[in-house]
């Protein structure tokens, strides 16, 4: 059956559809499961065509999820009942979040597929999505900062960590930092790009490659200029002692892109290793696990307990939304909220 709005789109599609049988093209759009049209759309239209670790995200998706419930199925004969149930089943055994970017993928793909004239409606934009509550990152108190880096003086990840703490930077920022952005003229750090590591898939590695990833900063807004900590400039000369060093030991084989932050041979370090790394620490300081993410969110809480502007403190995070900010500065520490209350007994 060829569908059309109008008679004249019907015929349009008939003399298209004569020509491919001719031509020994033509398919039965009635008989592609849905898993020969997910290997055609990831194939055809994100290879390539959209940044690599959102490939990577559809291709867990795909694979992981919706091939093994769905990928027997007739592209046409999939229903918004038959979503609904997978997304059910994925909501028992995963978070909110994960069967939201499911239902990304499967709702982009049946909109291509609508585009392509195989399916009349997209069964996935009938379906009820769960809500996912954000988990919010946790920021350390005051004693808490301290220890920590008093705990951490002297060990090979104390300046990324300091960076993300008296710097605000993410993890990948920190990690694509190279000497040219480091300004001690000016005190000030240029952050203009960021790394990841991703499986990396082409045409020629159709299941996809793991590599590390240097790319353009998260947003528009994440790059940005922002002042370099005073306290931070000996640490800073001290570790670009130690890479002259390395490079030197190493040779002619040592990479040339002068990251502040290699391993051996001077490739951008590995950001699993260092969260790894963190999360050790935070069990033992802390006494509980964290994410280096709270290091950044440290930073931007002691600026909100410090008076510094929500305007200001967006730039510096380099958050896309004030919102971001905003939302963090709503959930400043409870040492803080007592020491300001503690001002108003004077007039209570």
């Amino acid at each position: 059956t060829l569908y059309g709005k109008t008679k004249t789109e019907r015929q349009q599609r008939l003399i298209k559809a004569q020509g491919a049988v001719l031509s020994g093209q033509y398919f039965d759009p009635t008989q592609i499961t849905v898993k020969q049209w997910f290997d055609t759309w990831f194939k055809e239209y994100m290879v390539g065509k959209r940044a690599p670790k959102t490939v990577e995200g559809h291709a867990n998706n795909i694979n992981n999820h919706i091939l093994p419930a769905i990928g027997d199925q007739k592209l046409r004969d999939l229903k918004g009942y038959t979503l609904q149930k997978l997304y059910n089943e994925l909501e028992r055994k995963y978070s909110a979040r994960t069967v939201q970017l499911v239902h990304t993928t499967l709702n982009t793909a049946l909109k291509q597929a609508i585009r392509n004239d195989l399916i009349q409606m997209n069964a996935a934009s009938k379906c009820v999505l769960p809500k996912h509550i954000q988990k919010k990152s946790r920021a350390l108190s005051l004693n808490e900062q301290k220890r920590f880096v008093e705990a951490i003086k002297g060990t090979k990840f104390e300046l990324v960590f300091l960076l993300c703490l008296y710097a605000g930077l993410r993890r990948g920022e920190v990690l694509a930092l190279q000497w040219k952005d480091i300004d001690f003229d000016h005190m000030q750090i240029n952050i203009n790009k960021t790394v990841a590591r991703v499986k990396v898939f082409s045409h020629d590695n159709p299941d996809g490659i793991g590599q590390k990833v240097v790319k353009d900063p998260k947003s528009k807004s994440s790059n940005r200029v922002i002042p370099l900590a005073e306290n931070l400039v000996p640490i800073i000369k001290e570790q670009r002692k130690r890479m002259l060093e390395l490079k030197l030991s190493r040779g002619p084989g040592f990479n040339a892109e002068d990251y502040l932050f290699t391993d051996l041979s001077g490739n951008v370090l590995d950001g699993n290793r260092v969260s790894k790394h963190f999360q050790k620490l935070s069990e033992k300081i802390l006494n509980e696990p964290a994410t280096i993410h709270s290091l950044r969110h440290t930073f931007a809480t002691r600026g909100a307990e410090s008076g510094v502007s929500l305007k200001v403190m967006q730039e510096l995070c380099g958050h896309s939304k004030i919102d971001i900010t905003a939302d963090i500065y709503t959930h400043i520490s409870s040492e803080y909220k007592k020491q300001e209350f503690s001002k108003m007994n004077v007039i209570l």
